[in-house]
């Protein structure tokens, strides 16, 4: 059973983390919002929500941070990005132009596929490209996470020989090309 779930944060100052708070009203709805990331200039957040006029099901969603330090109004990401199924688990690359998310609806293998999409200097998000097997598999593989200097990956699957539901997963990272 989903429930509502708002996004909150906590800020740590000298090593003692504040108490969480609400987001806000632009990002936080009656509707549930989850698995937020924010850019690496911190100033757009990125998160899920299955709030009414989107694509179906949860879709990501962005904020930008305003001049008065509240985040804007909640901009779906569009139909590139989000299907008539599920979206999960935004995560934002350090270029802060790569966008890393699971979907169900996006030429899956099965389950939640793990995609990856670029921001173009123009500002439209390029045909989401799914990173393919042996990461994705016909179980759910969410919560890709690069790591440092784009050499390691961590990432959330189902897969024989694990410890029961989603279990985490480390992968090296070989690249001979890029994807864009």
């Amino acid at each position: 059973v989903e429930t509502n779930g708002d996004i909150y944060v906590s800020k740590n100052e000298n090593n003692v983390w504040s108490k969480p708070v609400p987001i806000g009203p632009n990002v936080n709805s009656k509707s549930l919002e989850s698995h937020a990331c924010i850019s690496p200039d911190g100033k757009t957040l990125y998160f899920v929500s299955n709030r009414k006029g989107g694509f179906g099901g949860k879709d990501i969603y962005k904020s930008s941070l305003q001049a008065d330090g509240s985040w804007g109004k909640a901009v779906n990401l569009g139909a590139t990005i989000n299907s008539p199924l599920d979206e999960e688990s935004p995560f934002i690359q350090g270029d802060g132009k790569t966008l890393y998310y699971s979907s169900q609806g996006k030429e899956s293998i099965g389950g939640f596929d793990i995609f990856t999409s670029k921001l173009s200097d123009d500002g439209f998000w390029s045909v989401p490209q799914n990173i393919g097997y042996p990461l994705n598999t016909t179980g759910n593989d969410i919560f890709y996470c690069p790591a440092g200097d784009n050499t390691v990956a961590y990432f959330s699957s189902i897969r024989p020989g694990g410890q029961g539901d989603q279990d985490l997963y480390e992968v090296n990272i070989i690249r001979d090309k890029e994807i864009f």
